[in-house]
């Protein structure tokens, strides 16, 4: 919350952020109960085997991990928009 040290503010015990790449008069609304993340069988955070790295006495693995941040409950995810002053 600008420079006064504040991370986040609260409404009835639930954390407030302000997102300075927020639209102008949106608010989203996040239930984090309802959100979770799903990773693909055989990426997550597997290591490749090791080679070795070019013109370097080195080896480089590559570490794999893919994933999706899942909602299994949409209604209880909001936007607000329109808000002014």
């Amino acid at each position: 919350m600008g420079d006064i040290g504040f991370r986040a503010i609260q409404f009835k015990a639930t954390p407030i952020f302000h997102d300075p790449r927020m639209a102008t008069g949106t608010m989203l609304f996040l239930n984090t109960n309802f959100l979770y993340m799903s990773h693909l069988p055989g990426a997550f955070f597997n290591i490749t085997p090791a080679e070795r790295g070019l013109n370097q006495d080195a080896f480089v693995a590559n570490v794999l991990f893919e994933a999706n941040v899942v909602c299994d409950a949409r209604k209880y995810q909001n936007k607000l928009t329109g808000i002014t002053a």
